[in-house]
């Protein structure tokens, strides 16, 4: 009798599409249940890379791309309401799971689609969503997770929600019993929820009851409060009169909540859930190829005859790590940042003029190129007075020919695949606003700023279109100094030699780069080489870095972005010195 009330359903998935990232570990679980009669996508982004993703899955057969109704602008969980509007046949049984569901059990969707249709008392019902506050409660309640040092309250938010080292630690633990085939020890009785705010990363509902509801999700509360979370799981069931039930034999797993996202992001989370895809259905899932770079070191005489030396690099690149080493040899005296107002304070007032740095107040300046005379006037009240002689500067690529005239000049360059996503992204985002705000006079950044200006990226988009833009303006204008009859060539460490170099190659790499002796250079390598890593196998750190680069899906689009715009724009940077390291 059950198993007939069940067919008498379609299967109906709604997904608020969408990060193709998450999608490629999310769509091989839905194209492949043969539970699942459609997937409808809410096109409620305006990033092409993703639509482009998007657009592509409808090869598929049972996945339809749902468009915003006209004039309406994708604008998070406001137009994410939009998407209950057409889920009110009452002939289908809807699952509405978020994009970064990465993964869940073969038999989820049809116990917990089963679940629903069996109880007429109850409105939503959800799997135990790992990274879910009250799944999280239910699983430490029944004692099928120890490992969280607090209790676990049944509650919006929390702990769980704000702090990603719970959700990294629940991800891994999970992970670990799918690598074992024992996710049943997570298993628990069905759990009643009533009038509690539940997340709902992954819900299922009849036709019936939302179209009941209307399709919509009113304002609830004075001054516009229309959250579907609240609405769905505390209001709808009290008007229904019903609760909502977390199914206890059925799991999935929610990547994360905001709060928590940029720090999982830095994890091989999400490579192993779309590895679990990719091997459990033969899905295709993004691995770009990423070309190596190794350091540019030019011969010693190359080398500017300058007292000062200034270490150009780019936030979250390592460059507290190299120059901490270098600032211990007798040769130099250190001060980090110097140029930079919001890291040298004494001199704020003088540098904010001509130099730039993250925060409302300074990020304009990053692209902002002082005049000579500027540039001079702040040098004496600054540099000039205080007998330093060395530096590094992570931001202001504008003003890299004015420095070359009182500093040495040697970047130190880590790759993209080695830097996105960071843990301070928006130290990358302060330099990319810088770049949108400015006006350029080389080709290729008009042309990028054309191409990018107006357009939606997400967080690794936006921190690989600062690090493009600030390594091409840093390259051309090495490439313009090295023109000069009095310059010469500046060297360029690239951070992956610095970190799988032995102690003899580092040496020679430091010596050659850097105005210090043979014993000096010793002392940086090996202090690199003691500390690096703290104690992880060289290989294993770039391979593991270079995963988690992967499965963020960014490089093809930063490939296209350095092909089509600018070196379109720029083709005789292909014959450049430093064109390897952007490559």
């Amino acid at each position: 009798m059950f198993r007939w009330r069940l067919k008498k359903y379609r299967v109906v998935v709604l997904v608020p599409g969408g990060r193709r990232a998450h999608l490629a570990a999310l769509m091989p679980h839905l194209i492949n249940n043969t539970i699942v009669d459609e997937v409808r996508i809410l096109l409620n982004t305006k990033n092409k890379a993703d639509l482009e993703y998007m657009q592509g899955l409808n090869t598929a057969g049972k996945v339809n791309l749902i468009p915003l109704p006209p004039g309406v602008e994708p604008n998070g969980n406001r137009t994410v309401n939009l998407i209950y509007g057409d889920a009110i046949d009452v002939d289908c049984v809807y699952l509405k799971i978020d994009d970064d569901v990465n993964w869940m059990e073969d038999h989820t969707i049809k116990r917990v689609v089963a679940a629903k249709v069996k109880s007429k008392a109850t409105f939503l019902a959800s799997p135990i969503v790992i990274n879910n506050t009250v799944c999280t409660h239910i699983l430490q309640r029944n004692r099928r997770i120890d490992f969280i040092e607090r209790y676990v309250q049944v509650e919006p938010g929390g702990f769980t929600w704000e702090k990603s080292h719970v959700a990294k630690r629940l991800h891994w633990y999970l992970l670990e019993r799918i690598r074992a085939n024992s996710v049943e020890d997570l298993h628990v009785a069905d759990q009643l929820v009533a009038t509690t705010r539940l997340s709902i990363n992954f819900i299922c509902f009849l036709g019936k009851d939302m179209k009941e509801l209307g399709g919509t999700i009113p304002e609830y509360w004075r001054g516009g409060h229309q959250s579907d979370e609240e609405y769905l799981t505390v209001h709808a069931p009290a008007v229904l009169k019903k609760a909502n039930v977390v199914v206890g034999n059925a799991l999935a797993a929610h990547h994360s909540f905001f709060p928590q996202t940029q720090e999982i992001n830095r994890t091989l989370i999400l490579e192993n859930y779309q590895s679990i895809a990719q091997q459990k259905y033969s899905a295709t899932i993004p691995r770009a190829v990423i070309p190596e770079s190794r350091s540019v070191i030019f011969p010693a005489d190359k080398r500017p005859p300058h007292e000062s030396t200034m270490v150009v690099s780019f936030p979250q690149q390592g460059s507290d790590f190299v120059c901490d080493r270098l600032g211990a040899v007798p040769e130099f005296r250190y001060y980090r940042e110097f140029f930079n107002p919001v890291v040298n304070t004494k001199d704020a007032e003088s540098l904010k003029s001509c130099f730039g740095a993250e925060g409302d107040d300074y990020e304009e300046k990053i692209f902002q190129r002082p005049s000579g005379v500027e540039y001079s006037n702040v040098l004496i009240k600054t540099w000039d007075k205080h007998g330093y002689s060395l530096t590094k500067e992570n931001f202001s690529p504008s003003a890299i020919e004015l420095h070359s005239k009182t500093f040495s000049l040697v970047g130190l360059f880590r790759h993209r695949s080695l830097t996105v996503p960071t843990t301070y992204p928006h130290l990358s985002f302060a330099t990319w606003n810088s770049f949108v705000k400015n006006t350029h006079q080389l080709p290729a950044l008009k042309a990028l700023k054309r191409e990018l200006g107006d357009e939606v990226m997400d967080s690794n988009q936006k921190e690989l279109a600062a690090h493009l833009a600030h390594w091409y303006s840093v390259f051309v204008a090495f490439e313009k100094m090295s023109r000069r009859a009095d310059f010469g060539s500046t060297n360029v460490i690239d951070y992956t030699d610095v970190m799988s170099m032995s102690e003899t190659e580092l040496s020679s790499l430091f010596g050659s780069a850097f105005p210090i002796s043979k014993s000096s250079a010793a002392l940086i390598a090996a202090s690199i080489v003691r500390d690096r890593f703290e104690g992880e196998d060289t290989s294993a750190w770039l391979n593991r870095r270079r995963r988690v680069y992967q499965s963020m899906d960014v490089e093809d689009w930063y490939q296209k972005l350095l092909q089509d715009c600018l070196l379109a724009a720029d083709p005789s940077f292909r014959q450049s010195s430093y064109f390897q390291l952007l490559a």
